[in-house]
């Protein structure tokens, strides 16, 4: 009775594993029981490995199947199917270990039809001891019912107590082999559930030089049955880790057949979803371009830079926070020298028009050495000067006013040694009146050169431009070397609170050109 209800149970799973069979696990060949079997589960896997090295080439004669066995019904405890369909499985892991597809319904296969099996051994024992509870209690109900018949008949006593010795002898055999059968599946359930389990991810794990850890996880999908480590170069200083998967997040495994579109292989790029979120780490911060070998170089940028490969902050987030702690500060204070200049500008032309209004208390000199002695008297009051090109500069080196007062001294003909001024075109006298009808005809387009015209025509626009701006790089590029070699202790007038040489003659029409 027992031997059909177990044989049943085989018959049922080899319909179940058929059915969810895809790769030929059970049609995968391994040695017999004659050549291999474990008993100790723990080390089932190293001692298979070991024993197909030690033995590469086997004769066909020797090996079989799960399906074979399961058809010839040779399995007399569920841990022997167990032994197959794990070795059996193996030896497809090893045979589809470069095909990531076929590796994970290796692995799928495996533990869909464990779990089966160990959910049928459940069933089994529990229908089992159900069937002896029910064999005692018919036991029971029998003497009663024999107790109350020898009072009535007592004819029958003898007649009686020999079918219930029978009877007993009967039973006797049935129960013994069911606490034999239900007293295999719970050892072999025990055996089985102790090595059988989901097992987590795991992950590489480094830490930093601040003493921060960094995981990643492994390249490929790696299979309980596959239990062999990665190889790892113990300099790196990287150890494997294991990670605990979101219990809220796990997926229930399908009993149906499965099917390409059902499998779910971990995509090698993703890095420990559902584990930690990126921002939980240090990331890299962009970089400030720094052209020169220290802050206090010449030729360092202030700029931030524009590589975006190792930084998660955009440009226009570098850009904003770039103007809000530097920009805005910087043009408040050009804008408060502008404002400045732009005072002092005004007041000098307002001294210049009360001067041109009341000549007679002007300080016009009449010959060339008044004009010298108003010079140096500028010069003494530390207000203006006069460069070569007659722009007048303010002492901290502004431009003022680009004009110049031109005198000629007077002939020995003229009477009383009077001064007067030479008129000359494009030239403005200071007892000369505005003419409107001057001002109307005045064209801006005869303040363009010759040269400038030419250069349009012959449409090198862009070229002279270049030329133009190299040459006033290498003009400022001398007037730098030049501050250099006249700095002191190494140091450079930036760094030791100096100012930069104004530039040249040459430099500053180069500029305004």
């Amino acid at each position: 009775m027992n031997g059909t209800l177990f044989a049943t149970s085989l018959e049922n799973l080899a319909f179940i594993y058929s059915q969810l069979d895809s790769v030929g696990v059970l049609t995968a060949e391994f040695p017999n029981g004659d050549m291999f079997f474990e008993n100790d589960i723990q080390k089932l896997n190293y001692a298979f490995l070991r024993f197909l090295d030690s033995n590469p080439e086997l004769d066909g004669s020797s090996k079989t199947t799960v399906q074979s066995k399961l058809d010839s019904g040779v399995y007399t405890s569920i841990y022997e199917l167990f032994h197959d369909l794990k070795i059996a499985s193996i030896v497809k892991i090893l045979e589809h270990e470069n095909n990531p597809s076929l590796y994970a319904k290796v692995d799928k296969f495996y533990r869909i039809a464990t779990e089966t099996l160990l959910r049928e051994a459940i069933r089994l024992g529990v229908s089992l001891k159900q069937t002896k509870k029910g064999l005692g209690s018919d036991e029971a109900g029998d003497s009663t019912t024999n107790s109350s018949n020898v009072d009535t008949n007592a004819a029958d006593v003898m007649e009686n107590q020999e079918e219930k010795i029978q009877e007993k002898l009967s039973q006797l055999q049935p129960l013994d082999s069911t606490d034999g059968l239900v007293a295999s599946l719970e050892k072999d359930f025990n055996i089985i559930t102790s090595v059988f389990y989901n097992s987590t991810g795991k992950a590489l794990s480094v830490f930093s030089s601040g003493n921060i850890p960094f995981f990643t996880s492994l390249n490929r999908y790696q299979s309980e049955l596959d239990d062999r480590e990665p190889i790892i170069d113990p300099s790196l200083g990287i150890n494997i880790t294991n990670v605990i998967p979101n219990i809220s997040l796990s997926n229930v495994d399908n009993m149906s057949k499965f099917s390409d579109t059902n499998i779910k292989i971990p995509n090698i790029r993703q890095i420990l979803e559902n584990y930690m979120h990126p921002n939980w780490l240090r990331l890299i911060s962009s970089q400030w371009l720094k052209h020169g070998s220290d802050i206090t170089s010449l030729n360092f940028s202030f700029a931030p830079s524009y590589d975006e490969t190792q930084s998660i902050i955009s440009n226009d987030w570098k850009g904003l926070t770039w103007c809000q702690q530097v920009g805005f500060k910087n043009l408040v204070d050009i804008k408060e020298k502008y404002n400045e200049l732009l005072k002092m500008q005004s007041e000098s032309l307002e001294a210049n028009e009360e001067s041109v209004k009341n000549p007679g208390e002007s300080s016009i000199p009449s010959s060339s050495s008044d004009k010298n002695e108003a010079t140096d008297e500028c010069k003494t009051t530390g207000e203006i000067k006069e460069l070569e090109d007659g722009k007048v500069e303010e002492k901290d080196g502004a431009v003022l006013e680009n004009f110049e007062l031109k005198t000629n001294d007077a002939s020995a003909g003229e009477i009383n040694g009077a001064v007067e001024l030479q008129n000359h075109p494009g030239e403005i006298s200071l007892k000369e009146k505005i003419d409107l009808e001057n001002v109307f005809q005045y064209d801006e387009m005869e303040l363009i050169g010759d040269d400038e015209t030419q250069i349009v025509q012959s449409g090198k626009v862009q070229s002279t431009i270049s030329d133009l701006l190299c040459e006033l790089s290498e003009l400022r590029q001398q007037r730098l070397e030049k501050q250099k070699k006249h700095a002191r202790y190494n140091k450079t007038l930036l760094a030791a609170g100096g100012k930069i040489n104004k530039p040249a003659v040459e430099e500053v029409k180069l500029y305004n050109k």
